[in-house]
């Protein structure tokens, strides 16, 4: 099934109505629902759910990742992508390859990042311990 797109005017309201409120901090427009701290030393360093309180949305399964030039950021979760055969399909270097299962743009998952990331330093500091943004 095809949809159709949305006018400039109607993606912008839908953006206002989704951003988070001028006035609300990111520990209320946010909490972190479930949290598993990677154990093992890797760039990897969480996954978390995410509730969004204003969306009635709980997003599980982010990923909470230190980027290579020492900085932090937040991806949404990703689903295992599968051939028509049924097997996983692997890049060149070997890992599975994943599709988004959630889409932000580029502005917006800048937003969702840096909220979350507020909120985790504020409640599990010992995620970020040894430097970096």
């Amino acid at each position: 099934m095809t949809y159709p797109h949305p006018s400039r005017a109607a993606t912008e309201s839908g953006n206002t109505y989704l951003s988070p409120r001028p006035d609300a901090s990111p520990s209320t427009a946010i909490e972190i629902s479930e949290i598993w701290v990677n154990p093992n030393s890797s760039n990897l360093l969480a996954k978390v759910s995410v509730t969004i309180s204003r969306w009635g949305e709980t997003i599980n399964g982010c990923s909470v990742i230190r980027t290579k030039v020492g900085g932090y950021f937040v991806l949404p979760p990703g689903i295992p992508m599968v051939g028509r055969d049924g097997v996983v399909l692997k890049g060149e270097t070997g890992k599975t390859k994943y599709s988004p299962a959630v889409v932000f743009t580029k502005d917006a998952g800048r937003r969702f990042s840096d909220a979350v990331l507020a909120v985790l330093r504020a409640s599990h500091p010992e995620i970020f311990d040894g430097g970096g943004s």
